[in-house]
């Protein structure tokens, strides 16, 4: 099979999924769709996603990367992101909006579909490095986009800073690539039997992650 065939195959299988959250909001096969998407967006953001980074990172193949430029490349972009954003918010009327752009454009959809996408074009081996930068993109984005959030409308930088950073202990995909590489200290047989077990969870993640965002669109 060409390479071709094969990227074409690869974003339709990434489709299909999206395609059947469409059909389900069109079908009308949940009673109540926003409870629908509330519920599995939190199975994939607080169970699946994170499973799924952990797992990426729990390779030992995996070697942490060492240069500098990759842990820099994220929070670099997002700070020339806000400054645009600043620039922009003077010189045009986008004023308190400018808040919700940084938001959005700060948080993109690395998880959802990005890991889904990596994972589909260069294999599962490279889900380490996706999952270490998307941790990595989310603890940023959670950190600056809040802040921005407040800051540019009518709260507290100082005060969205606290709530933000508060927010991040919290939410498990932050944490994930952490406890991903602690996990690579225990035994491989205990190790290799945890990916075993887990790994159904952490293939969920893709497909259902995609499912609810059709049914989002729908």
């Amino acid at each position: 099979m060409g390479l071709a065939m094969s990227l074409a195959l690869t974003l339709v299988a990434l489709a299909v999924p999206l395609l059947l959250g469409v059909g389900a909001g069109a079908s009308k096969l949940f009673d109540d769709p926003e409870a629908a998407i509330t519920a599995l967006n939190r199975y994939v953001l607080f169970l699946a996603f994170p499973v799924l980074i952990a797992v990426g990172m729990v390779d030992r193949a995996f070697a942490l990367p060492t240069s500098p430029a990759f842990y820099a490349v994220v929070p670099t972009v997002a700070c020339l992101l806000v400054l645009g954003l600043s620039v922009l918010r003077k010189l045009t009327s986008i004023g308190g909006d400018a808040g919700i752009i940084a938001l959005t454009a700060l948080f993109g959809n690395t998880a959802y579909v990005g890991l889904p996408v990596i994972e589909g074009v260069l294999g599962p081996k490279s889900l380490g490095l996706g999952a270490l930068a998307v941790g990595l993109h989310v603890t940023t984005s959670m950190i600056i986009g809040p802040v921005m959030l407040l800051s540019w409308g009518e709260g507290s930088a100082s005060g969205a800073m606290r709530r933000a950073l508060g927010k991040v202990a919290k939410q498990p995909l932050a944490w994930a690539p952490i406890v991903g590489f602690a996990l690579r200290l225990l035994p491989a047989e205990v190790l290799e039997a945890g990916v075993l077990l887990f790994t159904p969870v952490a293939r969920s993640a893709s497909p259902v992650g995609l499912f609810l965002i059709g049914l989002f669109i729908h």
